[in-house]
């Protein structure tokens, strides 16, 4: 696959995910035709979040990292207990997530990190598996999820889409959202780069282009790995 529109290109070789999303249906012992099941990831202003919700309304089920993430500490969760407990009162405002004070915490210390990400990840990965279990056979399952490749998670998925685009559009785009320009180069700062990304990657969207023009692609991208499924 190689599609472009404008200054945004896509790449992939598309007909070797579905090979491994007949491998992992074979491994299961599952009989008939399987869904293809794909990681959506990039860096903080890359597009990834437009690339989902095109595919969502393409008609891909759509597992959201961050609602996942914010449904399982609601109030009266069992993990907003344990992070009540490790982290202490200061967490938990009217029996709710102080989710401020929790990021200023684990934020400059790796152990509280990894100690919130022993509670969460988890559940997250439970979660994210039971909604693109409901993927139908021969369609389409995305796990858009920031730190998929940071949380180990990408086994759960046939291939990886990775979304880049060059480093100033994602400044200018994140101080369009109200970030200062330091708060916005610090969060790039601390994730994952888009080299390392890409070493990962089945799929690549550079978005170098307009919204419009990712938009486009996008659907063609989806066209594309529906083109390549065994059943078409």
């Amino acid at each position: 696959m190689d599609v472009r529109i404008g200054q945004t290109r896509i790449t992939g070789d598309v007909r070797s995910l579905w090979r491994k999303a007949n491998a992992r249906q074979a491994k299961s012992g599952k009989a008939g035709e399987p869904s293809l099941l794909l990681g959506l990831t990039g860096g903080i202003g890359a597009g990834k979040s437009t690339v989902s919700e095109v595919l969502g309304k393409c008609g891909c089920v759509v597992a959201d990292g961050d609602v996942i993430a914010r449904a399982i500490v609601e109030p009266g969760t069992a993990a907003l207990r344990e992070i009540h407990v490790r982290f202490g009162s200061s967490v938990i405002n009217d029996g709710a997530l102080n989710r401020s004070e929790l990021a200023r915490i684990v934020f400059s210390d790796p152990q509280a990190l990894a100690d919130l990400n022993a509670i969460t990840h988890p559940r997250i990965r439970a979660r994210a598996n039971q909604i693109l279990a409901t993927a139908a056979p021969g369609g389409i399952g995305i796990y858009d999820a920031a730190v998929l490749l940071e949380a180990g998670m990408s086994s759960m998925v046939d291939g990886i889409i990775v979304v880049t685009a060059p480093c100033g559009r994602r400044l200018s785009r994140l101080v369009e959202r109200g970030m200062t320009k330091d708060q916005a180069q610090e969060r790039m700062a601390n994730q994952m780069s888009d080299a390392e990304r890409l070493t990962h990657a089945d799929i690549h969207v550079d978005n170098s282009g307009t919204i419009h023009e990712l938009r486009n692609s996008t659907v063609l991208m989806y066209e594309a790995l529906v083109h390549a499924s065994p059943s078409t």
